[in-house]
């Protein structure tokens, strides 16, 4: 494929993306939904020719556990939130969450 292919497609892309974030569609994140919060930082984003974002979360924190095999195994992609918020984080509610789900051996990621 040529790079003017290339650079098409990706602005095609971009200009769907960005239609469907400007009719409040949604976006591709976990939640559906764009993050009142996170609304100026996406315009920067998308202002940009070379650039769009797809997803947005103004969260804290989240952590997720990897996914089980019970889980793969029904066609489900990801991990399992085990803890997120989208406001400040209790400590004593991370760490209850995360000892709980410890408890079945699952590896967790921790994003902040």
């Amino acid at each position: 494929m040529s790079q003017h292919s290339k650079n098409n497609a990706f602005q095609q892309r971009r200009r769907c993306i960005l239609e469907a974030l400007s009719g409040n569609a949604g976006d591709k994140s976990r939640k559906g939904s764009v993050d009142e919060r996170a609304l100026g930082v996406i315009a920067l984003i998308n202002e940009r020719t070379d650039m769009y974002t797809t997803s947005s979360c103004s969260g804290r924190i989240s952590v997720l556990a990897e996914p089980t095999p019970e889980s793969r195994a029904q066609g489900k992609k990801g991990g399992e939130w085990v803890y997120t918020t989208h406001d400040e984080a209790c400590a004593d509610e991370v760490v209850r969450s995360v000892k709980e789900r410890c408890k079945s051996g699952a590896k967790l990621i921790l994003r902040f």
